[in-house]
């Protein structure tokens, strides 16, 4: 848990294998939640996009957290990630709106809404070319 505390803001480590190191579920999911927080969205743009989370157990979506490849991959992996809490929100049945409008409010909002708008069309054009 506290390799995880430190994690969150760290953006010079780029690989983290974590497998064959006795970590109990409560240090895994530590681990996973500290390069996708997804509590609000501005928690998740501002998250660790930088490190490779490797080794923990088939119950967490590394594939969805670990997109860091390519010239664009620190915004191709933060993208994915804000596409997919929407998806999540949406198939639970809760939607998107409730949660914009409470996490969209306040000055710096506006910063995360480039990111937002972004990660919808490049999503939509990757399902429609």
């Amino acid at each position: 848990v506290l390799i995880a505390q430190s994690l969150g803001g760290n953006t010079n480590l780029r690989r983290l294998y974590v497998e064959d190191n006795n970590i109990q579920e409560r240090g895994m999911r530590a681990l996973y939640e500290a390069v996708n927080d997804t509590s609000t969205l501005n928690a998740l743009s501002d998250g660790n996009h930088s490190c490779r989370l490797e080794g923990l157990s088939d119950d967490f979506d590394l594939d969805a957290i670990n997109r860091d490849r390519g010239p664009n991959g620190l915004r191709t992996n933060r993208m994915i990630k804000i596409q997919k809490l929407m998806l999540e929100r949406y198939r639970n049945g809760d939607g998107n709106v409730p949660h914009l409008n409470t996490e969209m409010s306040g000055e710096c909002s506006v910063l995360l809404a480039p990111y937002l708008m972004d990660c919808v069309v490049r999503r939509h054009d990757d399902a429609f070319p």
